[in-house]
């Protein structure tokens, strides 16, 4: 499988995925490093994952910007 040049990978133990995503926004995981380096993703949780939360995996991620409106006022 071919990524991009700006895909980077993560190996460690996945954290936080004990059960499916249920809901129209993704969970939080976390993978943890062997040197306690702790990366945080928000991902829709399958039972797949869900089986091997707390063991070690090797993930694949861009960093992507994401902006979030804050306040929106009407204008005249």
């Amino acid at each position: 499988m071919e990524f991009s040049d700006n895909v980077q990978i993560v190996a460690g133990v996945l954290r936080e995925a004990g059960k499916v995503t249920e809901s129209d926004l993704p969970s939080t995981i976390s993978i943890t490093t062997a040197n306690n380096q702790k990366l945080l993703f928000d991902y829709y949780l399958t039972p797949e994952m869900v089986k091997v939360n707390g063991r070690k995996v090797v993930a694949y991620y861009e960093e992507v910007v994401s902006n979030t409106i804050i306040k929106i006022k009407v204008s005249k």
